[in-house]
C-alpha cells in the first residue's frame, strides 16, 4: 500500500522582534528614497495631473508610491551625479592643462567650460538636479528644496566622480603634465589673497544664477541650463586668469588627489573655502530676494530632479 505524503503547507513564522527589525528597516528605507520633500513635490505633481484631466472621466487614480521605483530613481540619481561631476573635472582639467602649456587661448578655455556645464545640465538635469558641486547640493538643503537625508549620498557620489575626473586626466595627458591640470595659484600672476578673493565672487555669481533659475522653474524650465551654462563660461573669461574659476572644491580637490598640482597642493584650500564662503553669501542674498521657505514646487523639483516621476518605464504601443 503506497502512501503519499502531502508536503507542508505551513508558513514560516519569524521571530516578533525579527518581523518588527524588518518592518523599521523597510520603512527607514522607504523614508530614505522617498523623503517627506520629495513625496511632497509627487503628491503636488500627481494632483496637477488630476486637474488636468477631463472631467468626464472617471478618475479613480489614488495618490500611490511606487517604492520599487524609487529605488530604482535613487540609484539613478547618485550615478548621473557621479557622471556628471566626474566629466566636469575632467573636462576642466584638460581645459586648464591645454591652457597652460599654451594649446588653446584662455577665452576658448572659458568658453570649453560653458558650454560642458550647458550640456551636462540639458542632459542629467532631470535626473538629478544636475548639481556636480557640493556647494549647490548644500545650497539647495539650506534653501529646504533638497532633502538633507540625500545630502550625504550626493557628497559622496560627487567626490568619488571628481577622484576618477582626476584619472581620466591623468590617463588622456600622462603623469608628467597631469598635475598642470589641478587648479592653483599662479604667483607669477596673483597673490594668495587676491585668488581667494576672486573665488568667493565668481561662486557667488554661479550659486547666484542656480539657486535664482530655480525659483523660476515653472517660467523658465530646461532654459536654465543656458543661464547656467552662460555664467560658468562669464567668471572663467573674468576670472579664470586669477584664479582659474574652480567654484567647485571637488574639482579641485579630486584632481589634487590623484595627481597633485604645480605648487604641492599649498594653496588647495583657495579653492575649498573660497567656493564655501561664495556659496554661503549667494544662499543669503537669494533668501532676501525670494524668502527663506520655497514657494512652489517647481523649485523643489528643479533641486533634486522629477523627470523619471513622471515617464512611465514601458510605453505601450
Amino acid at each position: 500500500m503506497n502512501t503519499k505524503v502531502k508536503p507542508s503547507s505551513k508558513s514560516i513564522h519569524l521571530p516578533t522582534w525579527l518581523h518588527n527589525l524588518i518592518k523599521y528597516l523597510e520603512k527607514g528605507w522607504h523614508y530614505l528614497v522617498v523623503p517627506p520633500l520629495v513625496e511632497k513635490a509627487k503628491r503636488l505633481e500627481h494632483e496637477e495631473k488630476k486637474k488636468q484631466k477631463s472631467k468626464d472621466e472617471d478618475d479613480d487614480d489614488d495618490f500611490e508610491i511606487d517604492y520599487k521605483r524609487a529605488t530604482s530613481e535613487f540609484f539613478r540619481r547618485l550615478f548621473a551625479e557621479f557622471i556628471g561631476t566626474m566629466l566636469l573635472t575632467a573636462g576642466h582639467g584638460a581645459d586648464r592643462l591645454e591652457s597652460k602649456r599654451g594649446l588653446i587661448s584662455n577665452e576658448s578655455a572659458a568658453f570649453n567650460n560653458g558650454v560642458s556645464l550647458l550640456f551636462l545640465v540639458y542632459s542629467l538635469g532631470g535626473l538629478s538636479g544636475a548639481h556636480f558641486n557640493p556647494i549647490v547640493t548644500m545650497a539647495f538643503t539650506a534653501r529646504l528644496v533638497f532633502p538633507w537625508i540625500w545630502l550625504p549620498f550626493y557628497l559622496l557620489f560627487q567626490f568619488i566622480g571628481a577622484l576618477c575626473g582626476g584619472l581620466i586626466i591623468r590617463a588622456l595627458f600622462g603623469g608628467t603634465y597631469a598635475a598642470l591640470g589641478t587648479n592653483s595659484v599662479d604667483t607669477h600672476v596673483t597673490t594668495v589673497a587676491s585668488c581667494f578673493k576672486w573665488e568667493i565672487f565668481l561662486t557667488f555669481c554661479l550659486l547666484f544664477v542656480i539657486l535664482q533659475t530655480a525659483t523660476k522653474a515653472n517660467i523658465i524650465g530646461s532654459q536654465a541650463a543656458i543661464a547656467v551654462g552662460a555664467v560658468a563660461a562669464f567668471d572663467s573669461l573674468l576670472g579664470g586668469y586669477y584664479s582659474t574659476s574652480s567654484m567647485n572644491p571637488f574639482r579641485t580637490l579630486g584632481p589634487s588627489i590623484i595627481n597633485n598640482s604645480t605648487d604641492n597642493r599649498h594653496s588647495l584650500w583657495i579653492y575649498i573655502v573660497g567656493p564655501f564662503l561664495g556659496g554661503l553669501l549667494a544662499w543669503v542674498v537669494v533668501s532676501l530676494l525670494q524668502g527663506y521657505l520655497p514657494k512652489s514646487k517647481n523649485e523643489i523639483i528643479s533641486a533634486h530632479g522629477e523627470e523619471l516621476n513622471n515617464v512611465p518605464d514601458e510605453i505601450d504601443v
